[in-house]
Order: structure tokens, then sequence, then C-alpha cells
């Protein structure tokens, strides 16, 4: 039996349609507030605000769909004063692109395209005018993702949504339990919900680990690498499996030092080679022995690289060093 299947599901609907024009927004920001702790709508227009607020308790997360006339809406620096919260937020919008300003970085966010919300930080956010708006809120908690929420960890996931084939899946998923939203299939939605989270957390764990390896200096990167160079099929790929990273990560990380991860790798196997070239007490092991225990597995290909390297053939570089003992 699925997990979650006998989670009771309790929804909730509100609506201003039968009120006078004059109360509806307050009625609206009081139906929101319990969901929404201390994001503050701004409407558009003076006149009436005709609008849907239904909460949905899902097995693990909640849902929220607002339908309302298009309007603002922001968290500032007394907010979260006044109403501290750490919920996070991935808003969706089927219809209309809308824009953001999260944490003093704007961005927009294309229909269909997710976008997640701290709400431990400042946000505003911008419906261009338009009849209507429909926006879907998934809430979560920073412990359900499993990571430490930071701005830059946010902005990091937001473009994984676009570019990270891992981020990608979760936004398809996430988008499909809207489709069932829509149809207010909510068993549906709580199933895929059960799906969306396991995705969002692996998605968060995962650049969270990049984010630290890119706070590491590239030393301790390079000592950590060093101890796999006996491995002839040591690559980057390991590397990165290591720190939990991608290996685009650990790329940048060399790229900021001016190196690029495979040439960093030859020359330090080189340069292990040509030290005990250099060994009096090494002289009885052959440069070929020598080089297989750096990680070299072709004797030819390692002789060329080490000539181009040092000048000399390695027999002839071991007699020239050693000739001064």
């Amino acid at each position: 039996m699925a997990a979650g299947e006998h989670h009771i599901l309790t929804t909730q609907a509100h609506s201003t349609a039968h009120l006078h024009p004059r109360l509806q927004f307050d009625c609206f920001c009081d139906a929101i507030a319990s969901t929404y702790a201390g994001i503050q709508p701004e409407r558009l227009t003076r006149h009436g605000f005709d609008a849907e607020f239904r909460s949905v308790s899902l097995s693990q997360l909640h849902l929220a769909r607002l339908d309302a006339p298009a309007h603002r809406a922001s968290r500032g620096s007394r907010e979260k004063v006044l109403q501290p919260d750490d919920s996070l937020f991935l808003n969706l919008s089927p219809y209309l692109d809308y824009h953001a300003d999260v944490a003093g970085r704007p961005c927009t966010a294309r229909a269909g395209q997710p976008l997640l919300l701290d709400n431990s930080q400042t946000f505003h956010l911008f419906f261009d005018p338009a009849p209507r708006m429909r926006l879907y809120s998934l809430r979560l908690t920073p412990e359900q993702l499993g990571v430490t929420v930071t701005p830059a960890l946010t902005h990091t996931l937001n473009q994984a949504f676009v570019s990270d084939p891992l981020g990608r899946l979760a936004s398809q998923q996430w988008r499909l339990l809207v489709e069932a939203a829509e149809m207010e299939q909510w068993r549906a939605v709580n199933q895929m919900s059960e799906l969306v989270l396991p995705l969002l957390r692996q998605l968060a764990q995962q650049h969270q680990d990049a984010e630290a390896v890119g706070a590491m200096d590239i030393r301790y990167i390079k000592t950590v690498a060093s101890l796999y160079l006996a491995d002839p099929d040591f690559n980057l790929l390991q590397l990165a499996t290591h720190f939990g990273c991608s290996r685009r990560t650990i790329q940048a990380r060399f790229a900021e030092a001016g190196e690029r991860f495979s040439s960093w790798l030859m020359n330090e196997r080189l340069e292990r080679v040509r030290q005990q070239l250099s060994d009096p007490a090494q002289r009885q092991v052959s440069t070929e022995q020598l080089a297989f225990a750096q990680g070299f597995s072709d004797a030819s290909h390692f002789r060329h690289r080490f000539k181009a390297r040092y000048g000399l053939a390695p027999q002839a570089y071991r007699r020239r060093q050693l000739d001064q003992y």
C-alpha cells in the first residue's frame, strides 16, 4: 500500500465572492495569513477583490492555491521580525509569468516554472496587470529538505530547476502535481507530493554539498585527489563522487585556480615519478614500475609525456640526477 494512502486529506476553501467589495481584500488577507505567514499582499486596484483561496493538508506537505486579481506580495524586514518563519514555498504560476526580487536578486519566473522562496528571507513578487492570476504553493520546512537553507542555496536551486537534470525532473513532477490539482484530484496530488519531496531533498542536498565544496580551499581538494593517484582509472567523476558534488563543481574550483583537473592530474603524476627518479633509494626500481605506481598504465605514453615536460627521457633524466651522488 502506498505511503500516505491512509492519510485523511483536509481541505479548506475560502471565497470573497459573496462579500461586499470593500471587505473582499481584507478578508482575502485574513484567509491566507496562516499559510503565508508575514507575507503582505498589495492590490493593484481599489475595486473589489473577488478571490478564492484553497489549502490542502497532504500527508507530508501543505498545498495552497490562490485564484485572485493580479497583485503584488512582499515579505519585508519588519515582517521578518514580527512574524519569524522559516517555511519554504515552492511556487508555480500555471498561466502567467511573474517577477520576483529574492534577497536582492531579481528574477523572472516563467509560467509553469518553479520558484523557491525562503520565508526567512525578504522577497517581493510582482504579477503583471492581468484580469486574474493563479498561484500554487507547496509549503515545506528546511528539515524536510535535510539542508541548511541559505540565500545562495535558494538562488542555486532556482537555477537548477531549469539547468540541472535532477532539477528539471523535480520541476516536471511539480507541474504534474499542479495539473492534478487543477482537476481537484486531491488523492493523486497527495501521491505525487510523495514523489516531489524526495526529488527536492536530493536536489537540495546535492547542491548544498556543491556549495560546501565551492568554499573549500583548492589545496584541500588536491590533497584528497592525490590519495587516488595510484589508481589508473581515477578521474573527475570519482573525485566529484568523493565530495558528493557534480563534475562541473570540481572543474569550477580548478578553473578558479587557473588550472584544469586533467592537466593537474597528469602533472602531479609526472612530478611524483620525477622525484622518485632523483632518489638514490629508488635506483633499483625501473622507470616503468615507478610510473605504474603513480597511475600510468602505458609505458610509451608515460615516456612521451615525461620528455615533453622535462626535456629528457626518464632514463636520461635519472642518470643525470643520480650522477650527482
